[in-house]
Parts: structure tokens; sequence; C-alpha cells
């Protein structure tokens, strides 16, 4: 699917970044969430209210970071806007924030 797709059937406010893995060879990054699944539509009561998923971008143009130390560690996503070809998240970072800004051609949607 499409990021601007995604970003459209998901509501990732208050789900926690736990770590990426990008390979700029292989063109891919893999965001790993612990998503507020009791925020999403279709939730249902027996379902788990976390739960820990993939986010896989393929044909990956660009992935910046700011500021370029940040690491995650369940850090709270705050907002996430779509841009031209992608996504930026806006995720709580020490007391500020970081911003994971992603262009790229594709997005899979896995759960773990």
């Amino acid at each position: 699917m499409k990021t601007k797709e995604f970003i459209e059937n998901y509501q990732l406010h208050d789900s926690l970044v736990k770590g990426y893995v990008f390979s700029i060879v292989e063109g891919k990054l893999t965001l790993e969430l612990e998503l507020c699944n009791w925020k999403q539509a279709g939730y249902t009561e027996n379902e788990p209210e976390m739960v820990d998923v993939k986010l896989n971008f393929q044909r990956v143009k660009s992935f910046k970071i700011d500021p370029e130390n940040f690491v995650p560690n369940y850090n709270d996503i705050l907002t996430t806007e779509p841009i031209i070809g992608g996504v930026k998240f806006v995720v709580l970072y020490e007391g500020d924030v970081a911003i994971l800004t992603i262009i790229a051609d594709v997005l899979f949607f896995e759960l773990k």
C-alpha cells in the first residue's frame, strides 16, 4: 500500500517506536512499533489492546532522522503526517521530539 493510504487507515498516536532496521543497499526499512490496537477501526474487546507490528518500507528513496543520534526505545508517536512520496513521524525523545522522515514507494503492514 502507499504510505498515505496507511496513514488514512491506521491511528498511530500514542503507539510506540521500538526500533528500526535500515538497509540503504537493499532500499528497505523496517520500523518496529507497539501499536495501540484499541484505537484502530474494527477493534473488539477480545483483542489485545497493544500489538507488535512491523512497517516494511520498500524502494526507500530517503530516510532521515533528526536528531541524528536518536535511538528508538519505546518512544511515543505524537503525530504521523503524509508528505510527498512518504511519511513523517514525530516522536517523543528525551523531553523533546525526534523526526523520522521516510520517502518510499511501498509500505507493507505486518503483525508480529
